[in-house]
């Protein structure tokens, strides 16, 4: 049987969100370094600009999705 226990906590605007994982733990890793990459140097949440770099990144237009 397989335990699912909380990689992280970040919270964002004052609610607390629980990250958690059922896969193997360096996919749990690697979520991390991308939330990290792509998060706000202020806020502990992605906002606005690292939501155009991760889209730019991917070679999307972020315009498509507002």
């Amino acid at each position: 049987m397989e335990t699912v226990t909380p990689a992280t906590s970040h919270t964002a605007g004052g609610v607390q969100a629980t990250v958690r994982s059922r896969y193997h733990p360096v996919a749990s890793q690697r979520l991390e370094e991308l939330f990290r990459r792509y998060k706000d140097e202020r806020e502990d949440a992605i906002l606005e600009e690292g939501m155009e770099r991760f889209c730019n990144d991917l070679c999307v237009d972020p315009t498509e999705f507002r």
